[in-house]
């Protein structure tokens, strides 16, 4: 079963921001990514990269967001079971420059997620050591709930943060 959020609600509660909007995810807009950050690339490469992200999104719902034109970031939930759901996100490496909006979209995306495919928790799993991303998940709403020893495929830990 697919679920789907509605992206013309993603873009009217977004804050209006010139080149910014979102695009249901089709695998191409990976192409157009500039990922090469190490903690996301320990858990796989190239294709193998886009073929993990494909996978979770056939899994459940995401959207591309979009900045002049160009896809800066993928955000995605799969769906556990009833009112459960894991998010999960890919930034290009542009997407950097616009923080504020990042997180202002991806607390967006977290509301709207939650609200249309009715979940109580939204989880997701950050590396313990990648401080940027932990702030990012604090910044939209998830709070830590637990450490997750040796979860990575390089056996670091791993946090698992909630939000509801």
């Amino acid at each position: 079963m697919k679920f789907e959020i509605p992206y013309q609600t993603l873009n009217d509660e977004m804050p209006k921001r010139r080149g910014i909007y979102f695009l249901p995810f089709v695998p191409e807009h990976f192409d157009h990514l500039d990922i090469d950050q190490p903690e996301v690339t320990v858990l796989a490469k190239g294709d193998q990269l886009k073929f993990m992200v494909a996978n979770q999104a056939a899994m459940g719902t995401a959207v591309t967001a979009f900045m002049y034109g160009r896809p800066v970031a993928v955000f995605g939930v799969v769906y556990i079971w009833n009112g459960v759901g894991e998010m999960w996100s890919m930034f290009d490496n542009r997407a950097r420059e616009f923080h504020v909006t990042m997180v202002r979209g991806g607390r967006i995306f977290c509301d709207i997620a939650m609200r249309y495919l009715h979940l109580h928790r939204l989880q997701i799993t950050v590396r313990t050591d990648d401080i940027r991303a932990m702030r990012y998940a604090e910044l939209v709403g998830y709070e830590q709930e637990s450490v997750m020893k040796k979860f990575g495929t390089d056996k670091v830990d791993y946090l698992l943060m909630t939000r509801f």
